[in-house]
């Protein structure tokens, strides 16, 4: 299933971001079967999921569909899914994103917060749905910009359906990469917008009218993951 936009997004290439367990932080050695596609591999980062004692996420961009498809055809993909298993297979998310530059967002606060929709969502909500305003910082606060993220937030689809609460959903995706957690807090709990009611404006949080949004566009629901992203200094050292 290819939602808006995302056929035309796949010319800039794909991302994966795998989930798997660890007891503790992995050696990056599990890491060596991407070594021979290195070349072909944007943003290689991992770093462990917060709100998960074990889980961890492993996220790369790949230049094109294709060089992605014939690395999931490969004996190094079949050793790198060995690697990263253990009581429990690793889980992999392919999300195309409106920018290739994705991963210029991530910091240790990185967010990915997903949204579920009914899996019949119409093409012009869809539309509608990527031109959400997003999580950034505007003069409705009345103060300056205080610089609570790295970049201005990226948006993509999940590429096929997911599962939520027993039924069938497509899925977008919002990335932020917060400075920190301090300042994400401080964002959520001060950035205001101006909501205009008749002639009287009012300034709710930014974040509730956010959510209000993909609400009233048919969200069925959302959730949240933060992880502590660092690159992948294999790669570097193996050049």
């Amino acid at each position: 299933m290819c939602a808006q936009y995302a056929s035309e997004w796949k010319e800039y290439g794909v991302s994966t971001w795998i989930k798997f367990q660890a007891n503790s932080t992995p050696d990056e050695s599990v890491f060596e079967p991407l070594i021979p596609w290195q070349h072909s591999i944007r943003h290689p980062f991992y770093g462990k999921i917060k709100e998960s004692t074990n889980d961890y996420m492993l996220v790369m961009g790949w230049e094109t569909e294709k060089v992605y498809n014939d690395f999931r055809s490969s004996t190094d993909y079949q050793k790198l899914m060995a690697n990263l298993t253990t009581e429990t297979a690793p889980e992999i998310q392919v999300i195309v994103f409106s920018n290739k530059m994705f991963g210029i967002r991530f910091t240790p606060d990185t967010e990915l917060i997903t949204v579920y929709w009914p899996i019949l969502t119409p093409p012009e909500t869809q539309d509608a749905i990527w031109k959400v305003e997003k999580l950034v910082h505007t003069s409705a606060s009345g103060i300056k910009n205080p610089h609570h993220q790295k970049k201005y937030p990226s948006f993509g689809w999940i590429e096929g359906t997911r599962t939520w609460n027993g039924q069938q959903v497509m899925a977008s995706v919002w990335l932020h990469g917060w400075m920190s957690d301090e300042a994400e807090q401080n964002f959520k709990s001060t950035q205001v917008r101006r909501v205009w009611e008749g002639s009287e404006a009012t300034y709710p949080l930014a974040v509730d009218i956010f959510y209000q949004d993909l609400k009233s566009l048919g969200a069925v629901g959302w959730d949240s993951a933060h992880m502590g992203l660092e690159r992948i200094e294999l790669f570097a050292q193996a050049r």
